[in-house]
């Protein structure tokens, strides 16, 4: 119930692709500044199908924003209409402001593909999924839209780690189907593999080939 209790690395914006640039602009010259550089014209295309956000700086606070064009790195998942979620966006409080963010229906499943795209890594991910369940439907609501999106054994696997980190109240079936789902057995072994035992505690540096096979091949 207090934003500012929870840190946080950066804020992310989403903005529509068409006004990307427009965006870039605005926080340029409000003294943001690239925390590396943007893509060449040349390159501009590239960047769009793979690359879905810019980083900045504020050098006066160290404040770092992400610009957003799309909400995943992978352009084929989450294909929803900007103008859709604009149009059913819901309003948060931080501190005297109101912030718009995504509509109640999507949030969940973002917050699952960003905690899984991201192996899982922050415990508190899992809160945050289990904190926007609504109701005592929330997690069969969050398994069938999960299952449109391509996301159930992901989705199970969340669910299933939830369950057992946090209490969070699990129908006894979906345990049962997690078990037996041979993807979410395989998300596991990766989950093991790149975060059990005592590995949870260090993280590959950047662009060494551990951190390419952790953050880019999982």
């Amino acid at each position: 119930g207090e934003a500012s209790w929870r840190p946080a690395d950066d804020i992310d914006v989403l903005v529509s692709p068409e006004q990307f640039w427009q965006a870039d602009a605005a926080l340029t010259q409000s003294g943001y500044r690239y925390e590396t550089e943007p893509p060449s014209a040349a390159r501009l295309e590239t960047y769009r199908q793979w690359i879905k956000h810019l980083r900045y700086i504020d050098t006066r606070n160290q404040t770092v924003v992400e610009l957003h064009h799309r909400l995943t790195g992978n352009p084929y998942l989450l294909q929803w209409n900007f103008d859709e979620l604009w149009k059913d966006r819901i309003h948060v409080r931080i501190g005297e402001t109101e912030v718009p963010t995504l509509p109640s229906g999507k949030l969940p499943l973002y917050l699952l593909a960003h905690g899984a795209n991201h192996a899982w890594e922050r415990l508190r991910w899992f809160v945050d999924v289990t904190t926007v369940l609504q109701g005592e439907d929330g997690a069969e609501n969050l398994l069938g839209e999960a299952e449109k999106a391509g996301l159930r054994p992901a989705a199970l696997q969340a669910l299933e780690l939830a369950h057992a980190w946090l209490g969070f109240t699990l129908a006894s079936q979906y345990l049962d189907q997690a078990a037996r789902s041979p993807h979410t057995k395989l998300l596991d072994f990766c989950l093991t593999h790149f975060l059990g035992r005592t590995l949870w505690r260090r993280r590959p540096r950047t662009k060494t080939w551990e951190w390419f096979w952790q953050f880019s091949i999982w």
